[in-house]
């Protein structure tokens, strides 16, 4: 009598279980490993806001006031020697952001441009420009800088820009680009209401106003709570996450997306 041998292997049956319970795992563990991904991304983008922080506290100490800019206007390219004159828009392609040695806290106070980039900024060419105004609402020409996209801290760019000779042009004056890093974001005590008070919700008053108007890197010795700058890259689509931001005093706190919207620099460190 010819014996049966017994076939190796699965069931369908068997294959069919241990694909849905590969699914379901999967379904668990790669939104955890994504948040892992956010959290990592959100906690090196508060270090180097915190090391900004720093830079501009030397920067005082050195030159006794706040420089206007975090990195570097944006210039063309050198000529000669020199550097180039600061880029305008309708100018060609400015000088990439690594390549411009200049009097704020590139290179002298901070020692690499990736100190400026949030790992999370989706702008990747350091030689896109956004025009970044020093005086908030101010129209005039001379009260304006341009810096670069790739400095995160300096400004938020929103959208893709409009392209000029190849490259990215993004400008505050189309609603493309926030300013963050100001040392004017309110010229008179009434222009403190323009934002809501920190936290949101609660009552404003003209002493709280009073309060929030000497926290500005105007004045020689602002208080320490004064906002330094923050990073949008982390608020998410619907403003549910969380947006690191710096104080004078060097730490940061990731806060609210939602809070820092409405309160911009009025907002406050979590233990004030």
């Amino acid at each position: 009598m010819k014996l049966l041998k017994p076939r190796c292997g699965f069931s369908l049956v068997e294959l069919l279980t241990v694909i849905a319970i590969i699914a379901i795992l999967a379904a668990i563990i790669f939104p955890v490993m994504a948040t892992v991904k956010e959290r990592a991304r959100q906690n090196q983008c508060m270090t180097n806001l915190q090391q900004i922080a720093q830079a501009i506290q030397l920067f005082k100490q050195d030159n006794r006031r706040y420089p206007d800019i975090l990195g570097s206007p944006v210039r063309l390219p050198a000529s000669g020697t020199g550097l180039g004159p600061i880029w305008k828009p309708g100018d060609g392609k400015p000088e990439m952001f690594e390549n411009v040695k200049d009097q704020y806290l590139f290179a002298e106070y901070v020692k690499t441009i990736a100190m400026f980039h949030c790992p999370s900024s989706k702008v990747t060419n350091s030689s896109d420009a956004v025009i970044h105004y020093k005086v908030r609402g101010s129209t005039k020409p001379e009260d304006y800088l341009p810096v670069y996209a790739y400095d995160s801290y300096d400004t938020m760019v929103f959208g893709s820009g409009s392209d000029a000779g190849g490259y990215s042009v993004y400008s505050e004056t189309d609603g493309t680009a926030e300013p963050h890093y100001v040392l004017v974001w309110a010229q008179s005590v009434g222009d403190v209401g323009s934002f809501s008070p920190y936290p949101p919700g609660q009552a404003d008053s003209p002493k709280l106003q009073q309060q929030d108007y000497e926290r500005q890197l105007r004045w020689r010795n602002p208080p320490g709570d004064t906002v330094v700058t923050w990073c949008s890259w982390h608020q998410g689509p619907d403003y549910s996450g969380r947006c690191p931001v710096v104080f004078l005093d060097g730490h940061a706190d990731a806060m609210p997306a939602k809070e820092l919207r409405d309160c911009k620099w009025r907002t406050r460190p979590k233990k004030s």
